[in-house]
């Protein structure tokens, strides 16, 4: 769960299992998306 989510210049995502990162990766696309952030996967 993200709780809190501002502006993020770099971010780390954690887990143990790749399902959950997955989810975790969704969550955050559809929060920065609603800010009109994105993610660039050439960059990471």
């Amino acid at each position: 769960k993200i709780s809190n989510f501002r502006f993020a210049d770099d971010t780390t995502l954690i887990d143990a299992f790749q399902e959950e990162l997955v989810a975790l990766l969704n969550v955050l696309e559809q929060h920065s998306a609603a800010y009109g952030l994105g993610i660039n996967y050439n960059r990471t």
